[in-house]
């Protein structure tokens, strides 16, 4: 209003407010419209700012106001059951109802309503602002006569006991609540009722604490672990089932903390840890929870994990015995091993070649023997000093106490050069030497006393004595020719 009696025109703020709800009638008279639906179930207020502006005048004179708008509920939304599950449809939130189940033992007396799961059956107007009562009622349908309901709290009971029930151990039904004043506006949801043999045994765990341990890795996963490094399973047994395993058996862990970012346990009763988060010596206490879905029993444990370091081995049961001696490190059994096979490798190498060796000394021996017989004179020499020339003759050996009787007389008299007395010469060993001209008769190098001082009768030859200097073998070779050839002139 202008006191001065200007004409005015109004004008709706477009860059502040919920200006896109409303438009002026026109321009000059302040009415403000609507431009589109409010919905009270998406917003329950509006706001917005318009200007008055003089046009009459040249100084344009202008006010401002904040018009708050204040939406009211209307009687346009159906009953919803809770807890709702909202989907998107069109742009719209479409409420979906829940699916109700609760298990019931056969030949239970009837103790009061059943307990359903997610949740007690119960449903609301979808008028928040109104909430307009609901009446609650069973659709005709197989073995809804079995059950009743309440119209008011909605709950469900069955109306006697159910021992020889005929049909089927499931059963679906379907509730309907809808508003007291208007039963068009209604809406349906479905119930299961599951009929359970009686259960005599709930699932059980082993043990009520379980010790666990999990190596700090560079891995995102890592299989938790017991003592002794067996991989941990937290699988209860159930005594109803004649292998202990209830299949409808359900198992999570307790929200305490962040453990559940860091482990998780799958329905095979194993422990998955984040061994990247990890970090020794960390101990984490876990609550792990075993549910069976059909008779709503519970089990529950607690888990004490430790962290160990990268490499470390998880302890010893404290309730096994110990060992009388302990575990060997099998690295060093390895190694202590290897080193026994490489000396054994040496040691038979060398038995080989000590064995080949041994082999090619009687080869030779052989050949020694072989090569006397064959040329049944040889010549000896006895080397009082120097190094011994040719080879030695194999066929021929000495063992102590068994000398040649002959030999022994032989060196014992003493022998004369040259008008001079020798000295009694040591004893050496004999060596015999295949010389061209001037060989021994027989096998033996010098077989007695007699073939070392005689001669021979028929040609008058000397055979070359035993320990006789080796210098003088031409010489008298050129004599004992000489004889000979002179006797045959004779």
């Amino acid at each position: 209003m202008d006191l001065d009696g200007d004409t005015l025109m109004y004008v709706i703020d477009r860059t502040m407010g919920d200006f896109k709800y409303f438009h002026m009638d026109l321009p000059n008279n302040g009415k403000v419209l609507l431009s589109r639906t409010v919905d009270y179930e998406t917003i329950q207020e509006l706001e917005v700012i318009i200007h008055a502006v003089e046009m009459t005048t040249r100084e344009r004179q202008r006010t401002t106001t904040r018009v708050r708008v204040v939406v009211l509920d209307g009687d346009d939304q159906y009953p919803q059951f809770l807890p709702c599950q909202y989907m998107s449809h069109d742009g719209l939130r479409v409420c979906v109802s829940p699916v109700y189940s609760v298990n019931i033992t056969a030949g239970e007396e009837p103790t009061g309503p059943f307990v359903f799961s997610p949740g007690p059956i119960y449903a609301e107007d979808g008028d928040k602002g109104i909430m307009t009562p609901i009446s609650y009622s069973i659709l005709s349908g197989p073995g809804s006569e079995l059950f009743q309901i309440d119209n008011i709290t909605g709950s469900v009971s069955h109306i006697n006991t159910l021992e020889s029930m005929p049909g089927p151990a499931m059963f679906h039904i379907k509730v309907m609540a809808s508003q007291v004043c208007d039963s068009r506006k209604f809406s349906l949801a479905e119930v299961k009722i599951r009929v359970l043999a009686p259960n005599k045994y709930a699932p059980r765990f082993t043990a009520s604490q379980y010790k666990a341990f999990v190596q700090e890795d560079n891995n995102p996963v890592a299989l938790v672990s017991t003592y002794n490094g067996r991989v941990l399973n937290l699988m209860p047994s159930d005594g109803d089932f004649p292998n202990g395993t209830n299949p409808r058996i359900q198992l999570s862990l307790a929200n305490i903390s962040n453990h559940s970012k860091l482990f998780q346990i799958t329905q095979s009763g194993f422990l998955i840890a984040r061994a990247n988060l990890l970090q020794a010596p960390q101990t984490f206490n876990v609550k792990v929870i075993a549910r069976d879905e059909e008779s709503g029993e519970t089990a529950n444990s607690s888990l004490i994990i430790t962290v160990l370091a990268r490499g470390q081995a998880a302890p010893r049961d404290p309730s096994e015995p110990q060992p009388l001696f302990p575990q060997p490190d099998l690295p060093i059994i390895a190694a202590g091993l290897g080193v026994l096979g490489l000396l054994f490798a040496i040691l038979l190498f060398l038995l080989i070649r000590l064995v080949k060796s041994h082999r090619l000394q009687q080869q030779q021996m052989s050949q020694t023997s072989l090569m006397t017989e064959k040329h049944p004179t040889v010549s000896l020499k006895w080397f009082q000093s120097g190094e011994e020339q040719g080879y030695q003759n194999a066929a021929y050996t000495e063992t102590p106490g068994e000398e040649n009787p002959g030999l022994e007389e032989a060196r014992l008299v003493p022998a004369k050069t040259d008008g001079q007395s020798v000295k009694q010469q040591k004893r050496m060993p004999a060596v015999a030497v295949i010389s061209p001209g001037n060989q021994c008769i027989g096998n033996s190098p010098c077989r007695n006393k007699q073939e070392l001082s005689g001669g021979d009768s028929d040609h008058g030859t000397p055979i070359q004595g035993c320990g006789d200097d080796p210098s003088n073998d031409g010489r008298r070779g050129h004599q004992s020719t000489e004889a000979s050839a002179s006797g045959k002139q004779q």
